[in-house]
């Protein structure tokens, strides 16, 4: 027999935050998941049934649990981790100023802006 797994269970605040997040609807997709998934956690739903009403898989489920109850901080449940790979190339500041100059007024005898005249400029 296995062992038993262990409750989540929420201060008040950190379950006002998590049903805000679900409520505003103005994070990602997969914050919302993980925050519906934390909720339904504590109200002791089975993992089968959270499972198939938030159409996670099992991995996912166990791995927002475990962020959670690792470290108790409704933040590092919710965010997204650090991923390996290169470095951005375009910086935020690069890329603001690259978006300005694709949103101005196209230059004379154009329809739109090219890959070309937006380096040049």
């Amino acid at each position: 027999m296995g062992r038993k797994a262990k409750n989540v269970i929420f201060s008040a605040d950190d379950r006002a935050r998590l049903t805000n997040l679900v409520k505003k609807r103005v994070h990602s997709a997969r914050k919302i998941t993980r925050a519906r998934a934390l909720l339904r956690m504590e109200k002791e739903e089975t993992r089968e049934q959270i499972q198939t009403f938030l159409g996670i898989d099992a991995n996912h489920y166990y791995r927002i649990k475990k962020r959670y109850l690792s470290n108790g901080l409704l933040s590092y449940a919710l965010e997204e981790l650090r991923r390996s790979g290169p470095p951005r190339k375009v910086i935020e500041t690069v890329e603001a100023q690259i978006t300005k100059i694709a949103c101005s007024d196209v230059p004379a005898g154009s329809v739109r802006w090219t890959l070309q005249w937006i380096a040049a400029k």
